[in-house]
C-alpha cells in the first residue's frame, strides 16, 4: 500500500522586488501562490513549466532551503506509517533534531553539476563531506565502502573516487551528483533540471540510471523539468506551473 510521503498545503513565497537599505516601496512578487500537491513512497512526481514560474522555489520550500510565507509541508516521518493525515507532521514546526533527520532524507539534485561540486574535492570528499556530520557515520572505513558501492551503483568505478570534478564529463559529473544523494539512502530525490544541460543521448542515460534507481530503492522523485516530453516519459504524476501557481 503506498501512502503520501510528503504533501504540500497552500504553499505560498513570496520575495522583496527591491532589496536594500534604500529601497523605497516595499513591493513583492508572489514566486508560489497557493500551491498544493502530494507525492506518494515510491512515486515520480513532475514539476513543469517556463523559466521563472516557481518550479525550483517550490523545491527548495519542500528540501527546507526556504521558509514559507503561507501553507504548510506536511512529512510522514514513519517508513510504516498507514498515510493518515495524523501520521504527517508540519516541517516547520520541526525540532532542530527533527529537521536534521528530515534534510537527511530529502536530497537535491542541483542543475549544474559543475557549480555543485566543489573542485577542490576529490569524488570521495564530495560524497562523504555531509555524511560525516549526520547520524548515518559509522567511521571512515564504513564510509570508503558506502562510496564504492554508490560510485558503481550510478555506472563510475572505485578509481574514480580519488580524481577531481574537472576530470570528468557534464554527464559522469551529474552521476557524482546522484551518488552524494544517494550516500545517506534518502526517501525523496529532488531533481531540479538535472538534465536540461546535457546532449540528448546523454539525458537518456542519466534517466534510465535514475529508473533503474527508482526500482531498487522505491524512492520517490520530484522531477523538475521544462521539457513536457522528458517529464511525461519519466514522471507518473505531473503538475504544470504558471506564474507561481500550479494551474493543471
Amino acid at each position: 500500500m503506498t501512502y503520501s510521503l510528503i504533501q504540500t498545503e497552500h504553499l505560498s513565497k513570496r520575495f522583496d522586488l527591491e532589496a536594500g537599505f534604500f529601497a523605497r516601496n516595499r513591493r513583492t512578487v508572489y514566486a508560489v501562490s497557493d500551491v498544493s500537491f502530494s507525492i506518494r513512497q515510491g512515486e515520480t512526481y513532475g514539476l513543469v513549466g517556463e523559466s521563472g514560474c516557481g518550479k525550483t522555489t517550490t523545491a527548495r520550500l519542500l528540501a527546507g532551503m526556504y521558509k514559507a510565507d503561507g501553507g504548510r509541508v506536511l512529512y510522514s516521518p514513519d517508513t510504516d506509517t498507514s498515510g493518515r493525515e495524523s501520521d504527517r507532521k508540519d516541517i516547520s514546526l520541526f525540532s532542530s533534531r527533527e529537521l536534521k533527520a528530515y534534510r537527511e532524507q530529502i536530497k537535491y539534485i542541483f542543475q549544474d553539476p559543475a557549480r555543485s561540486l566543489n573542485p577542490r574535492m576529490n569524488v570521495y570528499e564530495i560524497l562523504t563531506a555531509a555524511l560525516r556530520y549526520s547520524s548515518y557515520w559509522r567511521g571512515e572505513q564504513d564510509a570508503r565502502k558506502r562510496a564504492i558501492h554508490i560510485i558503481e551503483e550510478v555506472g563510475l568505478t572505485a578509481a574514480d573516487l580519488e580524481r577531481r570534478p574537472s576530470d570528468f564529463s557534464g554527464g559522469q559529473r551529474q552521476r557524482i551528483s546522484i551518488a552524494r544523494g544517494l550516500i545517506m539512502e534518502p526517501r525523496l530525490l529532488i531533481c531540479d533540471e538535472i538534465v536540461s544541460a546535457l546532449d540528448v543521448s546523454i539525458q537518456g542515460q542519466i534517466l534510465n540510471l535514475l529508473q533503474s534507481i527508482r526500482s531498487q530503492r522505491n524512492l520517490s522523485f520530484l522531477f523538475i523539468a521544462h521539457d513536457l516530453k522528458v517529464s511525461c516519459w519519466f514522471c507518473d504524476r505531473i503538475g504544470v506551473m504558471y506564474r507561481g501557481e500550479l494551474v493543471e
